[in-house]
C-alpha cells in the first residue's frame, strides 16, 4: 500500500517513520498507520527517495511522530537467510 506526503501532511498522529536503507545508500520511506505499512509517495506518484536520510527526515519536521528508524536491508541478508524484519 502506499500514501502521498500530502496526505501524511494532514495526519494528527505517524506511529512510526521507517527510512529503508538499499544498496549504494538509496533511503525510501513507509510509514506504520492503524498497523499498516505504506510507502510514501510524492505528489506525481513516485516513492519518496533520497541518497540523504536527513532530507528525509525533514519532511516530517512539522509532524508528531512516535518513532523513527532506519531499516537496513541489503541482499546479503537474503542469501544467508535473515528475515526482512528484525
Amino acid at each position: 500500500m502506499s500514501i502521498t506526503l500530502d496526505e501524511i501532511k494532514k495526519l494528527d498522529y505517524i506511529a512510526k517513520v521507517i527510512l529503508h536503507c538499499h544498496d549504494q545508500s538509496l533511503y525510501l520511506v513507509s510509514v506504520l498507520l492503524d498497523g499498516e505499512e505504506h510507502y510514501v509517495k510524492d505528489k506525481n506518484g513516485n516513492f519518496l527517495k533520497s541518497f540523504n536520510k536527513l532530507e528525509l527526515q525533514a519532511n516530517f519536521d512539522s509532524q508528531i511522530v512516535g518513532e523513527m528508524i532506519l531499516r537496513h536491508q541489503s541482499p546479503y541478508d537474503e542469501m544467508i537467510g535473515l528475515p526482512e524484519d528484525r
